[in-house]
């Protein structure tokens, strides 16, 4: 009978110690699925607005593809050595370029060139993967930290699909206005979501 119950008590310990904590749902769930949909949300309507609206020739439509995947390397090597300081800025900075296309007049391009440049600064993977290398780097089991990295990129995917789908919808029917507010709120819930990463951090 004692070996029975010290089964059933190792089983539900062993159910207890591998349930999510916060910030392992943080870590590997929601920032890599808001990551996913702000950095991919400029694929949606940048080449188009660019050609459709403001009728750029392709050459400089991509220099201003250019500018926005430079932004991304910006900050992937920052995080390097700096990866809470790489993720924080470029949260910032992103949201920032949302906010300045919404708010800009639309018809102006340089506004809203430079907006949607610097929201590639929103390139926090590097970051994010450290924090996941971090958190199972004592793990008895070195598979499960691999296999949270998979699931960290899962998440990260179902974010692009996320804004892919719902992000040409919201440009069909609302257009850059829309799309700006949307990754607003996307960078928004980033923000907040860093922030108490780093409160658990700290904690």
């Amino acid at each position: 009978l004692n070996a029975s119950q010290n089964t059933t008590h190792s089983i539900s310990a062993y159910r207890i110690s591998t349930m999510p904590t916060l910030a392992e749902i943080i870590v590997l769930g929601i920032m890599p699925f808001l990551y996913g949909a702000a950095t991919r949300l400029p694929f949606i309507y940048f080449v188009i607005h660019l050609n459709g609206h403001f009728e750029l020739s392709w050459g400089y439509i991509g220099l201003c593809v250019a500018a926005y995947q430079g932004s991304r390397v910006i900050t992937s090597a920052l995080a390097v050595y700096y990866p809470r300081v790489s993720h924080f800025m470029g949260t910032a900075i992103g949201l920032a370029g949302y906010t300045l296309v919404f708010f800009s007049n639309k018809d102006l391009l340089a506004p809203f060139v430079a907006g949607t440049a610097i929201v590639g600064f929103s390139e926090t993977m590097s970051s994010m993967q450290k924090y996941a290398k971090h958190m199972y780097k004592s793990t008895p089991d070195p598979k499960r930290g691999r296999l949270m990295l998979k699931y960290q990129y899962a998440s990260v995917m179902i974010g692009v699909v996320f804004a892919f789908s719902v992000g040409g919808f919201v440009y069909q029917y609302h257009k850059i206005n829309g799309v700006a507010l949307f990754g607003i709120i996307i960078e928004s819930l980033s923000m907040l979501a860093l922030l108490v990463n780093f409160y658990l951090i700290k904690g």
